[in-house]
């Protein structure tokens, strides 16, 4: 499942865990704690969207989540064996 949630979040760039839930069929919390896994690898960014005129106040706004690419890659500076 972290790979399928890898996945889909680089393809789609942003998802609410009601999506990825609805898209993989798995128990909600089965796919928090895989985003939760992603988030501690710094791979993915949990965001609240802004409010607008069309929600129902901020407290109901679904939290996004959202793949985070890597900029710069990793460079090695140490000495190689």
């Amino acid at each position: 499942m972290l790979g399928e949630i890898r996945s889909y979040l680089k393809q789609r760039g942003t998802a609410s865990l009601s999506e990825i839930a609805t898209h993989f069929e798995p128990n909600p919390d089965a796919a928090e704690l895989a985003l939760n896994y992603w988030i501690n690898k710094g791979k993915v960014r949990a965001t609240t969207p802004p409010c607008d005129i069309s929600c129902n106040g901020c407290a109901a706004a679904e939290q996004l989540y959202q793949w985070i690419e890597r900029e710069t890659p990793l460079r090695w500076y140490g000495k190689r064996s």
